[in-house]
């Protein structure tokens, strides 16, 4: 299977809003890299999350939305 595309700057996923390009991480030796994002929530949290916790919709928000 050929790889995904990097998803493009301003791409929302629920809360989350891609601020930039990814960036390529080797999580443990002999993996294969993967592409993490740093994303903007809508409460104004700023981390990375992997590209396919955001494709596979298993991360939505930062959490801001289970504390309410």
């Amino acid at each position: 299977m050929p790889p995904l595309k990097p998803m493009k700057k301003g791409k929302r996923f629920g809360s989350l809003t891609i601020l930039g390009p990814s960036k390529s991480v080797v999580t443990g030796e002999g993996q294969k890299p993967r592409r993490f994002y740093e994303v903007r929530c809508i409460c104004g949290k700023e981390y990375w999350v992997g590209g396919t916790s955001l494709r596979s919709g298993s991360v939505r928000s930062c959490g801001c939305s289970k504390e309410s």
